[in-house]
């Protein structure tokens, strides 16, 4: 009953304004968050009442409808350089509140792109040549740990993050497969193959010597105290060590 009444309020407000946009918005803004709660479809878009303050642009009054943009800022405040601007159209007549449409608004400045190329290089010249470097974290000479998050560090979006990330996993592991390093897992860790000779299936090499190798339900055979995929270079060999 209470949205009820603070509906009939902003109608009855409404009916003194001319038709058409509406340059002063505080009155209006303080008066339909007072009714949004009694509205249907208030909540698409994950509109609330208090959003609607000091918020509202471009303003019209059509009677029965009144229409209004509001930026949405979740994402810039999140890290993206957009903000989104919903559109919407409120009946009151009905007491129906519509979203339009829903559009994004560049806010910041887009960051430049990042060439991930020269620093796969430079991790990978670092790994086949067994050097130190605070980007990674040796076990021994046949195992790295690499410290991506040092590398390429989350001070971007979400998303901008996980793609850069992927191109830098992707391109380096393709450089260290040529030079018998693999990646097992989705972990930052680094291993150095166990001397196979190419053109040698992975399965030949392990009946071949059973002796000497185990493995485990993940599809990785342990030769000595290093793990070898089952998958490597493009061409299916085994590069020699």
């Amino acid at each position: 009953m209470e949205h009820l009444s603070q509906l009939a309020e902003l109608k009855n407000y409404l009916a003194g304004i001319a038709p058409g946009p509406v340059t002063k918005t505080s009155e209006v803004e303080k008066r339909l968050a007072l009714c949004w709660g009694g509205l249907d479809g208030n909540s698409q878009g994950g509109m609330e009442a208090r959003k609607l303050i000091d918020r509202l642009k471009s303003v019209e009054w059509n009677c029965p409808k009144i229409t209004f943009q509001i930026e949405r800022h979740g994402a810039f405040v999140m890290g993206s350089v957009y903000a989104e601007v919903q559109s919407w159209v409120v009946d009151v007549e009905s007491a129906v509140a519509t979203l339009k449409d829903q559009k994004k608004r560049l806010k910041g400045r887009r960051r430049a792109a990042l060439n991930t190329a020269p620093i796969v290089k430079e991790i990978a010249d670092l790994i086949i040549g067994g050097k130190t470097d605070a980007r990674l974290k040796w076990k021994n000479a046949n195992e790295v740990k690499v410290l991506v998050g040092t590398i390429i560090p989350d001070n971007c979006p979400q998303q901008t993050l996980a793609g850069r990330r992927r191109r830098f996993w992707t391109d380096l592991e393709r450089l260290l497969c040529e030079s018998g390093w693999i990646r097992p897992t989705s972990s930052g860790r680094i291993v150095k193959q166990s001397r196979i000779s190419s053109g040698t299936s992975i399965e030949s090499s392990a009946t071949s010597d059973q002796s000497h190798a185990g493995g485990d339900s993940n599809g990785m055979l342990y030769f000595g105290d290093l793990n070898v995929s089952r998958i490597c270079c493009d061409t299916g060999l085994w590069p020699n060590a």
